[in-house]
C-alpha cells in the first residue's frame, strides 16, 4: 500500500477527477525538485508523488499494490493547523470571510478513516483509490469530523 495524493492529477485542483484521470508525467527516479509549481496547479509535490507512484508500481507491479490518493487530511495531531483554526473561527460566530468560490467543494477526510482504509488494503483490494469525504456536506464546517472516507468512483471535486 502506498499513500499518494490527489495532487498527482493533471487537472488538480480545478477539474472533476476520478481514478482514471490523467496523472502528471514524472519518471520514477527523479529528485525532489522535478516539475514546477503552477497556480492553481500542478505542484512539485504532485510531480514527485506521481514519480513515487510510478516507482512503487514498477517495483511491485499493479496486482500487488494499492495506491491511496487522499485529498485534504484532517484530524488528531494535524500539524498544519487548518481544522483547528477554522473550528475556532466558526465557534466565534458571525460572518466568516473564506477564500475561494462558494460553489467549489472541499472534501476533507479524517486521518482515522484514511488509516482504516489503508489497513483494509493491506490484505484486500489493489488498484488506485481516491480517498476523500463524500462532499455531500462540504460547505458545512462540521463535515471534516462527520463525513466518512471511502474511495470515490466518480466526481472528486
Amino acid at each position: 500500500m502506498f499513500v499518494s495524493t490527489v495532487s498527482v492529477y493533471e487537472g488538480w485542483p480545478v477539474q472533476p477527477l476520478t481514478e482514471e484521470s490523467a496523472v502528471l508525467d514524472c519518471p520514477a527516479d527523479v529528485g525532489a525538485d522535478f516539475g514546477y509549481d503552477g497556480d492553481p496547479g500542478p505542484s512539485i509535490y504532485g510531480f514527485t508523488k506521481a514519480g513515487s507512484e510510478r516507482a512503487v508500481l514498477e517495483a511491485f507491479g499493479d496486482r500487488r499494490v494499492a495506491v491511496l490518493r487522499p485529498g485534504v487530511i484532517l484530524g488528531p495531531r494535524e500539524y498544519v493547523g487548518r481544522l483547528p483554526w477554522w473550528l475556532r473561527r466558526f465557534e466565534r460566530g458571525g460572518r466568516v470571510l473564506a477564500p475561494g468560490r462558494p460553489e467549489r467543494a472541499v472534501q476533507p477526510v479524517d486521518v482515522r478513516d484514511v488509516a482504516a482504509f489503508a489497513l483494509t488494503t493491506a490484505t484486500g483490494p489493489t488498484g488506485t483509490f481516491n480517498v476523500t469525504a463524500t462532499g455531500d456536506d462540504s460547505r458545512d464546517e462540521r463535515s471534516a469530523t462527520k463525513s466518512p472516507a471511502r474511495p470515490l468512483h466518480g466526481r472528486l471535486m
